[in-house]
């Protein structure tokens, strides 16, 4: 008994894939598309390029980090508005009361930072190994560079101290009696 036994073929038909230069440029990028998956041709021929519009995705995305950190750590700093004006009302210059700031965004930030990237990794890892990583018919591989890891630590720990002193500004210029009044 053969195995094609009890089954009939109704049609065959032979196709000839022909392509330009994308099709190359595909090829030699290493870029691997998973087949059957015509969404992916759909937003390749309504956005053009996909790098693109993920690279668009993830500048709102850190807008919005930027925003969303900015508001968290002045709403800290806002919070501390009376101890800031005893500091001040004691002595204590701009310079002094900012690296105080600072130092506790840094204290703050730093282990948030690296527990996000920790966190982060270990996602990505589930992601691809479970096949999650298809996105509109391409599949995205997403190595972990050291650098990029680095300015990623380095960037959270800037916008934490830049967002600490865009919030302390407002309290450096009141007089310290108008800040001895706020409520903690």
């Amino acid at each position: 008994m053969s195995e094609n036994e009890g089954t009939v073929t109704l049609a065959s038909t032979t196709y000839r894939v022909q392509g330009d230069s994308r099709v190359l440029s595909v090829v030699t990028s290493g870029a691997s598309y998973s087949p059957g998956t015509p969404v992916g041709q759909a937003i390749e021929n309504v956005f053009g390029n996909v790098q693109v519009l993920f690279g668009a995705i993830v500048l709102l995305a850190g807008f919005a980090t930027i925003g969303g950190t900015t508001a968290a750590f002045a709403q800290a700093v806002h919070a501390r508005g009376r101890t800031i004006g005893i500091h001040r009302a004691t002595g204590a210059t701009d310079r002094q009361v900012l690296w105080m700031l600072v130092r506790d965004a840094v204290v703050i930030a730093l282990p948030s930072t690296l527990v996000g990237v920790l966190i982060a990794y270990v996602a990505l890892r589930v992601l691809e190994f479970s096949g999650l990583l298809v996105v509109f018919g391409i599949r995205l591989s997403i190595p972990a560079v050291p650098w990029l890891v680095a300015m990623v630590i380095v960037g959270g720990l800037l916008l934490s101290m830049t967002s600490v002193v865009a919030g302390a500004l407002g309290f450096l210029r009141a007089p310290p009696t108008r800040l001895l009044r706020l409520r903690e």
